[in-house]
């Protein structure tokens, strides 16, 4: 009886390794669909607090990677994972800000970002990205110096 108590309990401590492993690598290898938006924003009076009121509101957004706000531009500049969030949240989220009564937006530019990372590993203890696949093309010069010696 206590070896099959023994048995089971290495089974069921076995199988709850194993799943919990592989849960954890498909969460922390994530391919992302990367853009880049530009957004107009009319309403800034200040660069202190209105700046930083939205420039906040928008980095604690889901998806989003990077966000800078420009109060002499009145623009948000924001790259974001496409696949989590959009533009329009982003619109929506800068619209509603003190009830809807301060800040309007629009959308000026919104288009993908090609040779960044395809995978990245966020870690939700901190703000950290690492990368896992960086695809970056170079042009090939080594075929023009040979053909200089020539």
């Amino acid at each position: 009886m206590k070896h099959l108590f023994f048995i089971l309990f290495i089974i069921s401590t076995s199988s709850m390794f194993l799943l919990n492993c592989s849960t954890k690598e498909n969460e922390s290898a994530k391919v992302i669909h990367t853009k880049s938006c530009t957004i107009a924003i009319e309403g800034m009076m200040c660069e202190k607090g209105c700046k930083t009121t939205i420039q906040n509101k928008l980095r604690e957004m889901d998806g989003v990677i990077n966000c800078d706000v420009d109060f002499e531009l009145q623009k948000a500049f924001i790259t974001y994972d496409a696949n989590i969030v959009s533009a329009e949240d982003f619109i929506q989220t800068i619209n509603n800000i003190a009830d809807g009564d301060l800040y309007k937006s629009k959308i000026i530019e919104d288009k993908d970002i090609e040779n960044l990372p395809s995978e990245v590993d966020q870690s939700t203890n901190d703000e950290s990205i690492s990368v896992s696949f960086y695809n970056f093309e170079t042009p090939d010069l080594g075929v023009s110096f040979y053909e200089l010696i020539l």
